[in-house]
């Protein structure tokens, strides 16, 4: 069977509009795109070519204020848990170019504003704060405030509409940030979950079972006694290359102790078993990858897996029953889209191995893992009988363990284990332990042996 997923932790390039912005009769629009798994770069633009608030409205003698104006402010974001969900901070560039009279703005901004008018250029840089909350799998709300300063270079003229000049009106000045952004992203969040359950009840494959033949029942016939009583020389069997490997690759496993997989399964610590690891909310196999303490290499790994798998296959004794594959992921994000990315990590290990060697699909079996609990428990077990470990005391690890072990809704789980202390238990495991768990484990190769005993 060959299986398919696309992971959806990344979630592209997203287009926002302001909607204060909007409420000012502005036009705007801002793109923003992620760099990493917690940074983003983008800008925003606006305009506003008209001396009032709407474009139908053109201001009169009674009311003759004027406020035109165009924006582009480029920016940078940090989002602590992930791009475009939570909390995050900024930082932004300004540029104004603004004709403006007869008008007050709030906060007291400008009060000059309110009987002359002036027009030039501001240049500025600010610092802001913002959340955002997913709506759909498409659509978010931010809400963001701030406070930014920079240079006026700007002319001051008597009133809204007239050229009178007066003077010059330069100098420092601070401005406030607000937003309430509607943002479209263009890649979907994940899909909904009863279809992913359905794709992953019908991808991965019911375990194999190995049907036991029932021995032939051989009626011997009664023989003459031999006259020649030396008894025959019986050649000794010859070993098949599998059953070589065996005793020093224990991923080889002969058909007949074949176990499928299952969750509760602590696959880090399976005997034998070969591990290729991934970047966080990728599926493609790489060499080496990027972590958060670095860089990790998988070309050892990777060479080994197609040297034991091709040595079966070049054996004219042994043959390769059944491949057992697993794809893992850290739990950050949402559930469903991390069995769907995990799928994906096992299928792409599957396509390496096919893209070296001539090993068809039913060879394979691929399992979707999901987030690694079971591991992970494993991992804060390890480090509380080593007296504490990645930053965490005992008291913090065992914590930890037991909001795993008493907490089954697994989405409920995950907030917990964010707040808990703070949100300081989370960034430690996060950054001592998660990049163990973005794997696909090349778990067992099921091999058969030729009878070659004639």
């Amino acid at each position: 069977m060959v299986l398919c997923g696309i992971p959806c932790m990344s979630q592209g390039i997203s287009v926002r509009n302001n909607l204060l912005w909007d409420a000012s009769g502005t036009a705007n629009i801002g793109l923003e795109i992620p760099i990493s798994e917690h940074w983003t770069i983008g800008a925003n633009g606006a305009i506003k070519t008209w001396p009032r608030f709407f474009v139908w409205d053109a201001g009169t003698v009674e009311d003759p204020s004027q406020w035109k104006y165009f924006s582009v402010v480029p920016e940078v974001r940090y989002y602590p848990g992930q791009v475009y969900n939570g909390w995050f901070l900024g930082a932004d560039l300004l540029y104004t170019h603004f004709n403006a009279g007869k008008i007050t703005l709030p906060l007291g901004i400008g009060k000059d504003l309110r009987n002359h008018r002036q027009q030039g250029d501001f240049y500025g840089a600010g610092l802001f704060a913002g959340h955002s909350w997913w709506l759909s799998d498409h659509f978010r709300i931010e809400a963001e405030a701030g406070l930014g300063a920079g240079y006026r270079n700007a002319t001051r003229y008597e009133c809204a509409h007239c050229g009178a000049e007066l003077n010059k009106s330069d100098g420092l000045q601070l401005v406030p940030k607000l937003g309430i952004n509607i943002a479209w992203n263009l890649t979907k969040r994940n899909t909904g979950r009863k279809a992913i359950k359905d794709a992953i009840e019908e991808i991965i494959p019911a375990p194999v079972q190995v049907k036991e033949e029932e021995p032939e029942v051989v009626i011997a016939k009664k023989e003459e006694p031999e006259v020649v009583e030396e008894k025959p020389v019986v050649p000794e069997p010859v070993k098949s290359k599998a059953e070589e490997l065996a005793p020093t690759h224990p991923i080889l496993r002969p058909s007949n102790e074949y176990t499928p997989y299952t969750k509760d399964m602590v696959i880090r610590k399976m005997e034998g078993a070969l591990f290729v690891y991934y970047e966080f909310g990728k599926s493609q196999v790489k060499n080496q990858i990027k972590t958060i303490g670095g860089t990790r290499d998988n070309t050892a790994v990777l060479d080994e897996i197609i040297d034991v798998t091709r040595q079966i296959l070049a054996d004219s004794i042994s043959s390769v029953n059944k491949v057992q594959i697993v794809g893992l992921c850290s739990f950050e994000g949402g559930r469903w889209g991390n069995e769907r990315l995990s799928l994906a990590r096992a299928q792409a290990l599957k396509k390496y191995v096919q893209g070296k060697l001539d090993l068809p699909d039913d060879k394979f079996e691929i399992y979707s893992g999901g987030e690694a609990w079971t591991d992970l428990r494993d991992q804060l077990s390890d480090l509380l009988a080593a007296g504490g470990g990645i930053g965490l005391t005992t008291k913090q690890i065992q914590k930890a363990i037991d909001i795993i072990d008493e907490e089954k809704d697994l989405d409920r789980r995950e907030v917990l284990l964010k707040e808990a202390e703070g949100g300081i238990i989370y960034s430690r495991i996060r950054r001592g332990l998660f990049a163990d768990q973005r794997n696909a484990g090349y778990l067992r190769i099921y091999y058969d042996v030729k009878n070659n005993n004639n």
